[in-house]
């Protein structure tokens, strides 16, 4: 009796404390949006910068707001194809992966996420494709086609290894611990998880006074390998640890405000409290009493529909679909079962969406991808002006150096004064230089992206290769067609 009671004191404690964590969380998680955008403000229209800024804005909103996610990484990947910067094109769609990845649709994460992977093996950015790999392997996870996902945890695990990532063993170390967990081999997955503490554990401590890599925050990470942790001890039926776990893992969450992370600790707890109330008779007093088994029921609805408002808020369809299923569970076991009925039907409807490989439309938040779809139709519209402009300037360019030529070629049977033909000669000069920075300007920007140095420098070494040239040509004009005012007539 004695466990019960101190279970529901809890459970009692634990809904006193969610009162505050959404305004909390939702402040504390706007706070490095907040200090991004202000940058971003700040910074040029097709500054490398700029781009960097977005992208770590697409990571950033994938914890709030998905969708908003969806719209920065766009952003950023069409500036980065515009410059032709393939290192920043692979964590664009790295990012917006990531956010498609928490939206449920899988099959637009795959397409992302296979992308960076590409790039990153023809660079041989090691890192990369082990993150990658390891995402690949998140999908598979997600279809349970657990052999596939186990192969290409293990392949990440190994690529960690060889290059001495820590960070990349720790990620492959959880995901490799889910997967045992899945196979109901609990004794492994612990091992796994605990392997992946301790190493993020150490990560946060070396981190301490540095800023994280984009889309890496070493309490996040910790965080997640607790609730990962108290899932299996729940899965083993210890749900005192369990539940110790969670709430550790909640104080985190709420430090940080992961809103996702939120939603799936909220529905990890309410899914204790319902095993706690389908569990045998107590070890203690033989018996579980009826009012015991209906306060943790409370507790479960309570905690899952706290995790149900903020999926509906983010569009994270994996966790409200099992958040459905649980406080239909839940609602049965209290004799309510036209709640019980709605839960399921909602619960049923999520899932053939989030498997569904030819989705045409999400549930949630259909304004927000409109206006993702209007981005992507603007840049494009952007890109399809610039090019069109450039080629107009090209043209103009082309069009002037004939005319100029045919003027030459014209006076070449006239004297013409030499001063007239200095005029004309520097006048080539920038028309020749302007026409080789038009031609080479994607050449130019993807080697210096943007940074003032190197393109001065690049502008330096096309100047001192024109201008020697341009010199002999004058000398030859003039040769052609000078004729010099202090000149003796014949009479």
């Amino acid at each position: 009796m004695k466990t019960y009671t101190a279970r529901i004191l809890i459970l009692v404690l634990f809904v006193i404390t969610c009162l505050q964590v959404s305004a909390d969380a939702q402040q504390e998680g706007n706070a490095r949006i907040n200090e991004l955008l202000k940058k971003l403000e700040a910074a040029e229209k097709e500054d490398s910068n700029r781009i960097k800024l977005l992208t770590a804005l697409s990571y950033e909103y994938n914890k709030i707001s998905p969708y908003d996610g969806i719209k920065y990484g766009i952003e950023a990947l069409s500036l980065c194809e515009e410059q032709h910067w393939e290192k920043g094109v692979a964590r664009a769609n790295s990012a917006i992966g990531a956010n498609y990845f928490s939206l449920s649709d899988f099959p637009n994460a795959y397409k992302y996420w296979l992308t960076a992977l590409t790039i990153n093996e023809e660079q041989g950015f090691n890192q990369g494709i082990a993150n990658h790999l390891h995402n690949i392997g998140n999908i598979y996870f997600s279809q349970k086609n657990y052999t596939e996902a186990l192969a290409y945890y293990t392949k990440a695990l190994q690529l960690g290894e060889k290059t001495g990532n820590k960070g990349l063993a720790t990620h492959s170390y959880t995901a490799i611990g889910n997967v045992y967990a899945q196979m109901k081999d609990y004794q492994q997955a612990l091992e796994y998880h605990f392997k992946a503490l301790a190493l993020d554990e150490e990560n946060l401590k070396k981190s301490i006074g540095k800023d994280a890599d984009e889309g890496q925050n070493p309490k996040g990470n910790i965080a997640a390998d607790k609730l990962n942790i108290g899932s299996v001890y729940d899965d083993q039926g210890n749900y005192d640890k369990a539940l110790e776990v969670l709430f550790e893992a909640l104080a985190i969450k709420k430090e940080i405000g992961d809103k996702n992370g939120l939603a799936r600790t909220y529905n990890l707890i309410g899914k204790v409290s319902l095993d706690i109330a389908e569990s045998p008779a107590d070890e203690t007093s033989g018996k579980t009493t009826k009012g015991a088994k209906e306060a943790s029921l409370r507790q479960a609805v309570a905690y899952l529909d706290s995790a149900v408002t903020i999926d509906k808020e983010i569009g994270h369809l994996d966790n409200l679909q099992k958040s459905y299923q649980y406080l239909s569970d839940a609602r049965e076991m209290l004799n309510e079962p036209a709640e019980a009925l709605g839960d399921y039907k909602r619960s049923v409807v999520i899932k053939d969406s989030i498997f569904s490989l030819e989705r045409h439309t999400d549930i949630f938040n259909l304004q927000k991808k409109e206006e993702i779809e209007e981005k992507k139709r603007e840049m494009e519209k952007q890109k399809e002006e610039s090019e069109r402009r450039e080629y107009l300037q090209i043209c103009g360019v082309c069009g002037f150096i004939v005319i100029f030529i045919f003027a030459i070629l014209l006076m070449r049977h006239k004297k013409v004064d030499t001063k007239i033909i200095d005029v004309l000669g520097t006048l080539s000069v920038l028309i020749i230089f302007e026409f080789v920075q038009l031609l080479l300007h994607a050449q130019i920007e993807e080697y210096t992206h943007h940074n003032l140095v190197l393109t001065l420098i690049c502008l330096l070494v096309m100047a001192s290769i024109i201008i020697p040239f341009h010199h002999r040509i004058e000398h030859w004009v003039k040769a052609k067609i000078g004729h010099h005012k202090d000149v003796e007539h014949k009479h």
